[in-house]
């Protein structure tokens, strides 16, 4: 049953995919993967629920068309509340601005949407006609007691002694809680590769040559005089440029050697009497009003050090245009790998504390709302599951990050 269910489920939602994706919607490169392991996770989990409710009312010596009818009933009304709650927090995903997050939140949506209907359809079917031959090779129903003894005991436990758990329960998590603050993400594919040729290559020009031929990032400057006016340079633009050139040189964090730009194609400075526009052609657009410099970065592109010095780069840069009369109106933009990844970081933490969650969490409450007409109870799932959600990122961040010294790939806690 549980191949059946979780095999109908990914086929039809690896198909819907592709149909969509003729149809123009973009995918992660990772969504396929992500959706196959989902579907099974949550595949298997239905089925296991609701062949057990199955069995426990077959236990209690229900005859077998009650057994399926109330397994249907409760069991599957179980399994479209548990679907619905996850259905809403993979589709908050997609009020995400970063294309990635709103690929991976209606794939996955789309996968446990699928799996839902398909354990509705084909488990109190399958049942039907299976009847008890179900547990074959087994012919008799199984004694759930013992294999129950243990949460039995736990539960009993959690009942007579409610406070001791709930302040070990709050103590653990607030522990957790300070292992996460530490928690140290990374958007290098490279650390999580097998050591393909093209890995060991960047490794070695590392190790040889340092970050100057991986990290480099551009300054674009946009101006709304040309540079060039009857054939003859504007001393004042060109100058101001220059010193953006020099500014940024200077930053720790950017080899100066390594900078490039209109006044410094070739790292030396070269007068305005001296300027001839060919040689600076790859600098400076046909229209002669953006520029780009190119800076090299002492650090890897995805290294927080880099980050920071891409924000130096920026705060130096809108200085300078403040403070420079010739380049009033101008547009700095700084790009490159470095600011690629900055940005991302900065817009994906946006999104995912002031979309993502609020929205995800409004939307579970008022579902479980509806369905348990009750407000204590939403709100203490929802605690319940933040609590989860916590020490499984903290559990990952000591396993990982302290353990193995590997750092923790930005989608993961995710």
């Amino acid at each position: 049953l549980s191949l059946l269910t979780v095999g109908s489920a990914l086929a039809a939602a690896l198909g819907l995919l592709a149909l969509l994706a003729q149809l123009g919607f973009k995918q992660y490169y990772l969504l396929r993967s992500m959706i196959s392991v989902v579907i099974l996770g949550a595949g298997v989990d239905y089925v296991i629920f609701m062949i057990f409710r199955y069995l426990e009312e077959k236990g209690v010596q229900s005859s077998h068309e009650t057994a399926v009818k109330r397994t249907a009933l409760h069991a599957g009304g179980a399994v479209i509340l548990s679907a619905s709650t996850v259905l809403i927090g993979f589709s908050s995903l997609a009020l995400s601005s970063i294309g990635i997050l709103q690929s991976i939140g209606i794939g996955l949506a789309l996968g446990i949407l699928l799996t839902l209907i398909g354990a509705l359809l084909t488990i109190p079917s399958a049942l039907s006609i299976i009847n008890e031959r179900i547990l074959w090779p087994k012919r008799t129903i199984p004694d759930f007691a013992i294999r129950l003894a243990v949460f039995r005991r736990m539960a009993n436990y959690c009942v007579t002694k409610p406070k001791r758990v709930l302040a070990l329960g709050l103590l653990a998590t607030a522990a957790l809680g300070a292992v996460i603050s530490t928690i140290s993400t990374t958007y290098s594919d490279l650390e999580m590769l097998p050591p393909f040729e093209s890995k060991r290559g960047i490794e070695t020009i590392l190790s040889s040559f340092g970050a100057a031929p991986l990290s480099q990032t551009q300054i674009v400057v946009a101006t709304r005089e040309p540079l060039f006016t009857d054939g003859k340079v504007r001393v004042d633009l060109y100058q101001a440029i220059d010193r953006l050139h020099s500014e940024i040189s200077n930053i720790p964090g950017v080899y100066s050697e390594y900078t490039y730009g209109p006044t410094r194609p070739r790292g030396s400075y070269i007068t305005p009497d001296g300027v001839d526009r060919s040689s600076i052609s790859q600098f400076v657009d046909e229209e002669g009003r953006t520029f780009v410099i190119t800076a090299s970065l002492k650090s890897f592109y995805t290294d927080d050090e880099a980050f920071s010095t891409v924000e130096k780069i920026r705060e130096k840069a809108s200085e300078v245009v403040k403070e420079e009369a010739a380049l009033n109106g101008a547009e700095v933009l700084v790009g490159g790998g470095a600011a690629f990844y900055l940005d991302l970081t900065n817009r994906i933490n946006h999104d995912f504390f002031y979309l993502i969650i609020p929205a995800a969490c409004t939307g579970i409450f008022l579902i479980l709302l509806v369905a348990l007409g009750s407000v204590l109870l939403p709100l203490r799932l929802l605690a319940t599951t933040a609590m989860s959600a916590i020490w499984a990122i903290a559990i990952l961040t000591l396993l990982f990050q302290y353990g193995l010294g590997v750092k923790i790939y930005w989608l993961t806690p995710l």
